[in-house]
């Protein structure tokens, strides 16, 4: 988009940009110098986008200004925002805890009960940790999200194949898994 692009102007359309070009106005300086009340004038504005126009024209003047190019740091320790293939990993695990958590529902063996309470709260434990993570962004060196790619990886692999049947060995290796998953996440800190 160009610089004077009128379009660039929210509530301004083709064919706003039309009436507007056969007024004499085809720069957001000549838009900007138009009083609201000639802007009303033009048949497809009226006062009420007239007014919205005026507003947004603020708005992309503040926006301007805020993102004036600050002078670049360099940082000796190298960070990188969540990868595509990172969160697409993380969103994966997810889902399987979930899907792992149903399926491992003791609805009618109650001696699992006490088993699958703690993989539920350790299975929680981990997704709140992998929402922190996600949120963090650039926080996190290619190193550490190698890490974190590969650790879970491996757990949704042990939480697929592992997650079949109710067993006590089953329980404890999955929570076992999931709660060395969920330190490992806790230790990048911001």
């Amino acid at each position: 988009m160009k610089k004077d692009d009128l379009t660039s102007v929210k509530h301004i359309g083709p064919a706003r940009l039309k009436q507007l070009h056969k007024n004499g106005i085809t720069t957001i300086e000549q838009l900007r110098k138009t009083p609201v009340r000639e802007l009303a004038r033009i048949k497809s504005i009226g006062g009420y986008y007239a007014i919205r126009i005026k507003e947004a024209l603020a708005a992309l003047d503040s926006r301007q200004t805020a993102a004036a190019p600050e002078p670049a740091v360099q940082t000796t320790e190298k960070t990188a925002g969540l990868s595509q293939d990172t969160k697409k990993s993380l969103k994966k695990l997810t889902r399987r805890l979930n899907s792992a958590r149903e399926k491992l529902k003791p609805l009618w063996k109650k001696k699992y009960l006490a088993l699958y309470i703690d993989f539920k709260k350790q299975s929680n434990k981990a997704i709140r940790r992998i929402k922190k993570i996600e949120k963090k962004q650039g926080l996190l060196t290619d190193q550490e999200m190698e890490k974190i790619i590969n650790r879970s990886d491996a757990l949704r692999q042990r939480l697929k194949t592992g997650a079949r049947k109710p067993k006590k060995k089953t329980f404890k290796k999955l929570t076992r898994e999931i709660k060395s998953f969920s330190a490992k996440l806790k230790a990048p800190k911001a």
